[in-house]
């Protein structure tokens, strides 16, 4: 099979450079896959890509490897040999066919030393920024400091300003909800309290209407007392329905 993206990269460790450049992905389930590859490093020149599967370190198959054994692997090659060879190949190739013929690789090697010039001049670089990883000459270094630190505080007064925005969403969130409660709480009180002074008034013209009818059905002829009687019962029903249903509205 012929696989465009199989290649077969040799990375050096350069005199002021301490590592290959590249990270690889945690997890002990194959396949290994490279993670992240710093810019200026023998891994970016050196023929790796993002997300590559890593096939073979040092002619050794490492598909069944534990991660743990991977990157022992990889530092030993960088602390003794100070040079690897790395089989990879595109992820997608690798889901689709795992057999692959060396034959078919393509050779890539990263220089032995750093390339030479300065990020920001044609000068000879001599420095690595600890912040980006880029290589600068003294004359630009300083400025170089400078524009990282400005990014640096550029991103601090963004964190900020957002955190000072959530702050103020949280505390207007927080009066909003309290003053909604209380509001609510207040209608609840003076809805109670109308009830209570309806019922109340409710009970008194009971009271009133009883008296009243008692001094009715005393005085009145015995024809007429138990039409009394009925409509005495039929309003104290229609009162007694009126007390259960403002009852029911306080609970």
């Amino acid at each position: 099979m012929t696989t465009t993206g199989l290649r077969l990269c040799r990375l050096h460790v350069w005199p002021n450079y301490v590592a290959f450049g590249f990270s690889v992905r945690s997890g002990d389930e194959a396949p290994h896959t490279i993670g992240t590859i710093k810019g200026g490093s023998p891994a970016s020149t050196g023929g790796l890509k993002d997300n590559d599967v890593i096939l073979m370190i040092n002619g050794v198959d490492i598909s069944e490897e534990e991660h743990e054994t991977v990157i022992d692997l990889i530092f030993e090659a960088r602390d003794r040999a100070r040079t690897i060879l790395l089989l990879v190949c595109e992820l997608n190739e690798y889901k689709i066919e795992r057999k692959f013929d060396l034959k078919n690789a393509i050779k890539l090697e990263s220089p032995r030393q750093s390339p030479s010039t300065c990020v920001s001049c044609e000068k000879p670089r001599q420095v690595q920024c600890l912040h980006c990883s880029k290589f600068v000459c003294l004359n630009c270094a300083q400025k170089h400091i400078e524009n990282v630190n400005n990014q640096i505080d550029d991103a601090q007064n963004l964190f900020n300003s957002k955190t000072d925005i959530l702050d103020r969403i949280h505390e207007q969130t927080k009066a909003d909800i309290e003053a909604s409660f209380k509001s609510n709480v207040d209608k609840a009180q003076e809805k109670k309290n109308r009830h209570y002074s309806q019922l109340s008034q409710m009970i008194e013209n009971k009271k009133q209407m009883i008296n009243e009818s008692s001094k009715i059905l005393m005085n009145s002829p015995v024809d007429k007392v138990e039409q009394f009687i009925r409509q005495t019962t039929w309003e104290l029903n229609k009162l007694n329905e009126q007390e259960s249903f403002f009852q029911n509205l306080e609970q």
